[in-house]
């Protein structure tokens, strides 16, 4: 059974909302510790700007998604298929959605390619090609949002010219945080076998590798991944990770 575009936006708004609820009680936390931390003079405002940056991105962006899910299957239930004509009617809310999503996007891998940055002892060296990926994200990114604009009410949103943008758009941000994953899983495997050898630190394998995967935003570019094969074979299963 296909499932339609409507479908996917509506069980996609769903599931962002059951995440949303766990993501705002882990917001709440950090800003608990970042509160404690500023206090104390040991963490940067930047760090607490970027968090709260991204909460407000998120939020407008679930809230714009539950608005629209509402919207396309109340406002005009006699009309066959209105769900479906209403998320390919492509105005101002559907622009509006994706660009509070690519901003979203943005403004995540500036951070990561940052944290290369600092992880790296402030090395441009090592910072140098994720920033330029991140460049590249910035860019297609814009033209996603271009392609989108122009595209008129009723045309499929899975159409070749938005797809292919689309995949430009992941594959740079896939790109970027597979990248900078690996530097950042490498530099806390260094530091952590530095230490394990002048025995500052006890040797625990699986904390190790839980530190890693945490602190490089693995789960992240797992989840990319999980969006860009839906997106590469047409499927409408990508709207649900999206969302």
């Amino acid at each position: 059974m296909t499932l339609s575009y409507s479908k996917s936006c509506l069980i996609g708004a769903i599931m962002e909302s059951l995440a949303y609820g766990l993501y705002f009680s882990y917001f709440l936390q950090s800003l608990r510790i970042l509160r404690r931390k500023l206090v104390n003079g040991r963490t940067s405002i930047g760090l607490t700007v970027v968090t709260i940056v991204l909460f407000v991105l998120i939020t407008i962006r679930m809230s714009l998604d539950n608005k629209a899910a509402v919207e396309a299957f109340t406002n005009d239930p006699l009309t066959p298929n209105a769900a479906d004509i209403y998320f390919t009617s492509f105005g101002n809310g559907a622009l509006f959605r994706t660009g509070t999503y690519i901003a979203l996007t943005i403004v995540a891998d500036i951070f990561i390619v940052y944290r290369v940055f600092v992880v790296w002892g402030n090395s441009f060296f090592m910072a140098g090609v994720p920033f330029l990926l991140a460049i590249a994200d910035i860019v297609s990114g814009g033209l996603v949002l271009q392609v989108i604009r122009n595209l008129k009410a009723g045309e499929s949103p899975d159409g070749n010219t938005l797809a292919t943008h689309i995949m430009i758009f992941y594959g740079f941000t896939l790109g970027l945080n597979v990248l900078s994953t690996c530097l950042i899983a490498l530099r806390i495997y260094l530091q952590q076998r530095q230490a394990h050898k002048a025995k500052v630190a006890p040797s625990d394998t699986l904390n190790m590798t839980m530190v890693i995967l945490i602190e490089s935003a693995g789960l992240y570019s797992a989840c990319l991944i999980a969006m860009l094969v839906p997106t590469a074979t047409g499927s409408n299963v990508q709207c649900q990770v999206l969302w």
